[in-house]
């Protein structure tokens, strides 16, 4: 899937006692299959430790990398996506728009990697009157103690200033006393 992209990559990049299954630039990508990369059962031997996918990302990240574990569940199309070169834009450039739930759910549907959530603000930055990024917030839910929750961020294009511009606008329109968001470390770094 890789050379169909024309994405170039190192296979099999030792670090600190460890091999990572491709080495894309900075980022080290982990194949995890649950048959050979779980912590309850091995059927080739012993289980992984608990704590065995989330040392992979910390030697990564303390070692200039970024970590991308794939999982059977993952959509392998939408992690290609996270790895090719996009097109680079200007946030001052975008227009904010409030987003319509048809509109949101698809752009997240199709761009974000666990796909859309329930929300109930959705702010979009337009370009050439295309959206190319969206935030999304609504009430918490996982932590009642918080006002609002930031459920969904993602966008099509590399946004300079994107996610700050979109934030700020929630900011300024909705005065919010707290908020919450939640990050997926086998991705992303938060």
């Amino acid at each position: 899937m890789l050379e169909k992209e024309n994405i170039a990559y190192e296979k099999e990049y030792f670090l600190c006692g460890y091999y990572y299954d491709f080495k894309i630039s900075n980022i080290l990508i982990e194949i995890n299959p649950t048959i050979t990369h779980n912590s309850t059962f091995g059927i080739f031997g012993k289980p992984k430790d608990k704590i065995y996918h989330e040392t992979k990302t910390n030697i990564a990240i303390e070692n200039g990398f970024r970590c991308i574990h794939v999982f059977d569940w993952d959509d392998s199309q939408k992690i290609v996506n996270l790895l090719k070169p996009r097109e680079k834009v200007y946030a001052r450039k975008c227009e904010i728009k409030e987003v319509d739930l048809d509109e949101a759910r698809g752009y997240l549907n199709q761009y974000h990697l666990q796909g859309y959530a329930r929300d109930s603000i959705r702010i979009g930055l337009y370009y050439n009157d295309e959206l190319i990024s969206i935030m999304t917030f609504g009430k918490p839910r996982y932590n009642k103690n918080y006002e609002y929750e930031l459920i969904r961020y993602c966008s099509s294009k590399n946004i300079l200033g994107g996610s700050n511009k979109l934030f700020s606008y929630f900011i300024d329109k909705y005065n919010p006393e707290s908020i919450l968001s939640y990050c997926d470390k086998s991705k992303f770094s938060g």
